[in-house]
């Protein structure tokens, strides 16, 4: 099998000289299909699509299901943000804005900083299919499709979101969900193959995402790496999350556990330190332990949720207190300025998602503070 990387021009025309970038046997294909770089883009037109590391006006957080469900989480990730990171609070009913004002008081929490967001959707998850953030001088929003069935109440979120704060909106037909969209915030954009995989069921390849990235998202770069093996999303935010213009956290699986995603995280690895940043810099990869799904949820300390000045991570304490430990350590070596907070996720695990799938972060928001 061939993987090629794909060198292409100005408006993405298919290169005659496009390079065989790995050549592997049917034995390795397993570990090695699908990962590749897309078509070379132009320079996005669009602005650009902030990292998450970067400094942020506030976090659109799925308060929805974790009042009803999880208060217990909800209540340690305000306390973490508290006087750091303003909360935008999706909820799905009136009432439901007096249940949290009610939890935070009896946990002693300032509620002052937190705005209520009315909308009726179902799902907490609205890193999916909550509207995505692009700079240009002022934020606009960019309204991708969001196709899971029973789910069209969420699908319009961003429109309903860019007319209450009076946005730009960009409509976009690239099939995704934001979980499997990860920006450097200069121009680079790293997805898992599912998102070929989505759109190719709509008539859509590569070169076609391609242009869908540059256009509405202005980025320059994209490449795309394997998902997990056994996970049904495929979102990418379960094994990576990128922490700087250079610097990418990457999950590692022990092969005596999980053979097969240990060679695959492996695989990807080498994938991405190919890649070199806008300002010729190599992509840094740092390696984080994550336990083997053995009881069919996948735990990760990848979906983290980054917020100013201060960092979420999730936290397995019945399952790998061992694991959780070090992957506080990795991102306590890893940003010293930051306060590195472990919240325990074992509830919201077992509901497919973590921290990072609960939460968007909005880099500019129109209005008071």
């Amino acid at each position: 099998m061939v993987v090629a990387m794909l060198c292409v021009g100005s408006g993405l025309r298919s290169s005659p000289d496009a390079v065989p970038l790995l050549r592997d046997s049917p034995q390795k294909v397993a570990v090695d299909q699908g990962r590749g770089f897309g078509p070379a883009l132009d320079d996005g037109a669009a602005g650009r699509v902030p990292g998450e590391f970067e400094k942020k006006d506030a976090l659109l957080l799925g308060v929805n299901e974790l009042i009803e469900h999880h208060p217990e989480t909800l209540a340690e990730i305000v306390a973490a943000l508290a006087g750091r990171t303003r909360i935008i609070a999706l909820i799905s009913k009136p009432e439901q804005e007096q249940q949290t004002l009610d939890l935070l008081r009896s946990r002693d929490l300032e509620a002052g900083t937190i705005r209520f967001f009315l909308w009726p959707a179902a799902s907490m998850w609205v890193q999916d299919f909550g509207p995505r953030f692009v700079v240009d001088g002022g934020p606009h929003v960019v309204d991708f499709e969001y196709r899971v069935p029973g789910r069209e109440v969420e699908n319009q979120l961003p429109m309903a979101f860019a007319a209450t704060f009076g946005m730009k909106i960009a409509h976009c037909h690239l099939v995704m969900e934001g979980g499997n969209c990860l920006s450097n915030g200069r121009g680079l954009c790293i997805s898992s193959t599912t998102l070929i995989d989505q759109n190719k069921e709509h008539g859509q390849d590569a070169p076609a995402i391609g242009r869908m990235l540059n256009r509405y998202f202005g980025f320059s770069k994209w490449s795309y790496i394997l998902p997990i093996t056994g996970e049904t999303t495929g979102h990418i935010d379960l094994f990576l999350n990128i922490g700087g213009p250079h610097t990418a956290f990457l999950a590692a699986y022990d092969p005596g556990e999980d053979r097969d995603n240990a060679a695959r995280m492996d695989a990807n690895a080498k994938m991405l330190s190919e890649i070199i940043t806008e300002d010729g810099r190599p992509l840094e990869i740092v390696r984080i332990r994550q336990p083997a799904a053995r009881d069919g949820s996948w735990r990760s300390y990848t979906n983290v949720v980054y917020g100013n000045d201060v960092l979420l991570v999730p936290q397995f304490p019945d399952f790998s207190p061992e694991l959780d430990r070090q992957a506080l350590e990795i991102y306590r070596r890893a940003f010293p300025e930051r306060r590195v907070v472990g919240i325990d996720s074992s509830k919201i695990v077992a509901k497919r998602g973590g921290l990072h799938c609960l939460s968007l972060s909005i880099p500019e928001l129109p209005g008071p503070r």
